[in-house]
């Protein structure tokens, strides 16, 4: 976030111009400058003139500039953006709100090598501005460095105690760490600062959907839909938040209401492949997953979440080669490992499987689902004591967790411990009466 900063083209302008000229032109500067109610059109057509009129030179040629390079950012004609901002940089060199705005045209580029490049001028030549600061921290965390992106919001902060945008951004940086409450606390902090901000709600509840909270989730989505209802990332987190707490159908709602506002966006598609691989429509998972790479092939958990709908269709080699591709676009994707793990272990590939859930493990320590697919590796491998303290360890989150039971249960009688062994499979059919012929198909009986 950030906010655009105003160039203001002094009036004594008017002791150079013809008393003819002078009214014109300074009604056309007063519309060129980027504080007022005009469109991005007026705007532009005026700054034209006034640039073309030949009668500026020096800094009140490059706020000229910088205004109309506003208006063409406004217009989504980034590139003139980006040729106006260089205009009024080559007239003022210090102009440190022109290479700010012209970091942010390059970042909405995805040009972001360029955009830092300006942002450090900016800071070089304002270092009090909080924006520029905010600004290179967003472009940070986009790189992937979330350390330096944090670094800059507290700075941001520290400038400005009340900047609601750098709690918003800092609290999103801090989910991306893994710092779940730190990111909750400056959600809340942002909210108090603006309660009108629908960013602030998005972003808590992703945060709070990352510990586990989805209910708390699914209140600040709606919040947030509530302060405008055509807010899709809110659609989207929320659809994620319902398919968590089983209300899958609300949450096949969401995330085609957000397919419906941004055809565009492949994590709306990504989202809803999972509700689907949820409801086991693996079908439907497959294309929607599909669709999601096609609009960004960069998009690790579109591939995860595909490798989940080929094993359901029980197409274990494309399984395999798709959370292999996830893998690539993101090394340190646990479910992915542990997606290609379940896929390996399900095709007899075991030593391979073991070392992925090992990998996921040390991604994601003591995960119940992944200690419980390493269980089933261990157990098929004939390895039953670490396959029943793995499955015991799954069983210690979950107790109502069926597979873990049924699992544990078999390992226990394949070790000799009957009575064990007896007492856990009966729990796990009581959970889930057909668990037995599941494993069956997993190639355990």
């Amino acid at each position: 976030m950030s906010g655009l900063r105003i160039g203001v083209i002094c009036a004594c302008l008017a002791v150079l111009l013809p008393a003819s000229a002078s009214a014109f032109t300074l009604r056309q500067i007063d519309r060129c400058e980027s504080d007022n109610d005009e469109s991005p059109d007026q705007q532009i057509s005026d700054c034209t003139a006034v640039i073309e009129s030949g009668r500026l030179h020096g800094k009140e040629l490059a706020r000229a500039y910088y205004d109309r390079g506003i208006a063409y950012k406004a217009e989504r004609e980034l590139d003139r953006a980006i040729a106006d901002y260089d205009q009024a940089i080559r007239l003022d060199p210090k102009y440190a709100h022109a290479y700010l705005n012209r970091g942010n045209v390059y970042k909405a580029k995805g040009d972001l090598d360029h955009a830092l490049a300006d942002y450090n001028e900016a800071i070089r030549f304002d270092p009090k501005d909080a924006d520029a600061y905010n600004d290179r921290g967003i472009t940070y965390k986009a790189k992937g460095d979330f350390d330096r992106a944090i670094a800059d919001y507290d700075e941001a902060i520290r400038l400005d105690p009340k900047y609601e945008p750098a709690y918003v951004d800092r609290c999103n940086a801090l989910r991306h760490r893994g710092d779940y409450s730190a990111a909750l606390a400056d959600c809340t902090q942002a909210i108090k600062l603006d309660p009108k901000d629908e960013d602030g709600y998005v972003n808590r509840c992703v945060a709070y959907a990352d510990q586990g909270n989805y209910a708390a989730g699914v209140a600040d989505c709606t919040q947030a839909l509530g302060l405008n209802p055509n807010n899709e990332d809110a659609y989207v987190d929320r659809c994620n938040a319902l398919g968590h707490l089983g209300n899958y159908s609300a949450a096949l709602a969401d995330c085609t209401q957000a397919i419906r506002l941004d055809p565009k966006d492949d994590i709306a598609y990504e989202d809803r492949c999972q509700n689907y691989n949820d409801r086991k429509n693996y079908g439907s998972a497959v294309a929607d997953c599909t669709q999601a790479i096609a609009l960004n092939p960069k998009n690790a958990q579109a591939f995860s979440g595909r490798c989940i709908a080929y094993d359901g269709l029980q197409n274990d080699g494309a399984a395999i080669a798709d959370c292999t591709q996830a893998i690539a676009l993101d090394p340190r994707y646990a479910n992915a490992y542990n997606n290609r793990c379940w896929a390996e272990a399900i095709i007899g590939q075991l030593q391979a499987a073991l070392a992925d859930c090992n990998q996921a493990l040390q991604l994601l320590p003591n995960n119940a689902v992944i200690l419980s697919n390493r269980g089933l590796v261990q157990l098929k491998l004939g390895s039953f004591q670490q396959a029943i303290t793995d499955y015991s360890a799954a069983i210690t989150q979950n107790a109502k967790d069926a597979s873990s039971l049924y699992g544990r249960g078999m390992a226990k009688l394949k070790s000799g411990d009957t009575a064990g062994g007896k007492a856990d499979v009966a729990a796990a059919k009581t959970i889930q009466p057909d668990i037995d012929k599941v494993y069956a198909g997993y190639g355990v009986t």
